[in-house]
């Protein structure tokens, strides 16, 4: 382990060294940092299977790693050495980055699980055990806010009309590059972290309004696709235990999702009749517009009511707004109940209806 602290200390050194171009050690840093995770899960896997209460806590190489010393050289170096169109570096950099936050948010989820399992143990009269404190802002967390206007700006800079190239349908002009869907999966990672510091800073620049936009202006990049459509779902899954209702009220109010997927829906069907396929973000929409349409149905049946205090009550007024002329009503009775019909349809002739006699035996079918 301390032969690992040295060669990972030499390689944040090669990473922060914005001068050497591609660095020869960004290898080096991302095994280390699958090293951890990969050692941690399997130590919380042997304490479960001794029936022990698996401990979320990071080993001495991880505790290494997570100093705001590098955490911060590192997101240094990934906006001065910025290269947003196929720099391996920066991509590299970036790649890092979510892995490392990745474990870095699965810490604050666990302590955002407990805070709440203590806060219902308490509302039940049951005695509850210990509350743990509040844990610190991660180190990686705070040197990523600080860089996160930079990130939104970068993923959103008009690039330069390249000459038509091919691609499956015809030809396209932009192309969105390896280093910007490096770039999406950092940040989608961060907007689902459960901190309130986040929520506001997610909120302020617009980031998730941003991401849509992104899905429908880069109509072939899948990868990216499923990534924003997994962030946007996670916001609906986690709608009544939510930190904060800033990133809802962006979305759902004042980015208008709900309006916007109707005009997308809209804007495909107009484009159909011109070139006869289906925009190719319209599979992840469809995932999205069932998610919402989902969220409300259960918060409706909780008694959820229309407001803007919480995560939950602004769901539910971003439909009441779109509702004025039943315009989302419309668009569930007409658009996408059909959708949903046709995509959960079984494949294959219909099995037979076979009815059981009182003698539990099946009748002979001929």
């Amino acid at each position: 382990e301390l032969a690992l602290l040295a060669v990972q200390g030499e390689g944040v050194g090669a990473m922060a060294d914005g001068s050497q171009g591609p660095p020869m050690h960004t290898n080096v840093m991302e095994v280390l940092v699958d090293i951890v995770v990969r050692s941690t899960g399997e130590m919380t896997f042997m304490m479960m299977q001794r029936n022990q209460e698996p401990k979320n806590e990071p080993t001495r190489l991880m505790a290494a790693l997570d100093q705001p010393g590098v955490s911060k050289a590192l997101v240094e170096a990934t906006v001065q050495g910025w290269d947003g169109v196929a720099s391996d570096a920066t991509r590299a950099r970036l790649q890092i980055l979510s892995r490392w936050l990745n474990w870095v948010s699965h810490n604050l989820m666990v302590a955002e699980i407990e805070k709440r399992q203590f806060a219902d143990e308490e509302a039940a009269g049951a005695e509850p055990g210990p509350q743990s404190a509040d844990p610190p802002m991660p180190p990686l967390v705070c040197a990523i806010l600080e860089a996160f206007p930079f990130f939104c700006h970068a993923l959103d800079a008009d690039e330069k009309p390249e000459e038509p190239f091919p691609t499956t349908y015809g030809t396209a002009t932009r192309r969105l590059g390896r280093v910007r869907i490096e770039l999406v999966d950092l940040l989608c990672t961060v907007a689902t972290v459960p901190h309130v510091d986040i929520a506001k800073a997610v909120a302020s620049t617009g980031f998730m309004g941003m991401c849509f936009e992104t899905m429908i202006n880069f109509e072939w990049c899948n990868i990216v696709h499923a990534k924003i459509t997994r962030a946007v779902v996670s916001m609906c899954n986690d709608v009544v235990n939510a930190v904060a209702p800033d990133v809802y009220y962006h979305f759902f109010i004042e980015y208008n999702i709900l309006k916007r997927i109707i005009a997308v829906y809209k804007e495909d069907e107009e484009n159909r009749h011109v070139r006869h396929y289906a925009s190719g973000y319209m599979g992840h929409v469809h995932v999205i517009a069932a998610s919402i349409q989902e969220t409300v149905k259960i918060l409706r049946e909780q008694g959820v009511q229309p407001g803007l205090t919480t995560p939950a009550q602004i769901v539910l007024q971003a439909v009441e707004n779109n509702n004025a002329l039943s315009e989302w009503s419309l668009f569930l009775d007409l658009t996408l109940s059909e959708v949903i019909r046709v995509q959960t349809k079984a494949l294959g002739q219909a099995e037979p209806e076979v009815v059981a006699e009182q003698n539990d035996e099946y009748p002979t079918v001929d």
